[in-house]
């Protein structure tokens, strides 16, 4: 993973958002569960459910493929790539 440095503002309602590039690598999609935790430091946003495809987010027919998950129809996909 790339260490890179983003600056977001609070919105009205007092959220954040996570850049897509973010997003992208570490596999968030929509609804993902997250902690928040504060420390001395700042605070910090520990993903919750990691238990999903790391290609497609699904939770269904997962399969370890190197240091995450993937799910069998995305395994499928990439052997016909």
């Amino acid at each position: 993973m790339h260490k890179k440095r983003w600056i977001r503002k609070l919105d009205t309602l007092g959220r954040v958002v996570i850049p897509m590039d973010i997003r992208r690598e570490l596999g968030i999609v929509k609804q993902d569960a997250f902690s928040l935790a504060s420390t001395e430091q700042g605070i910090i946003l520990h993903q919750i459910d990691k238990e999903k495809c790391r290609l497609c987010g699904s939770n269904d027919s997962l399969k370890p493929y190197r240091d995450s998950l993937v799910c069998i129809p995305c395994m499928h996909e990439l052997k016909s790539l």
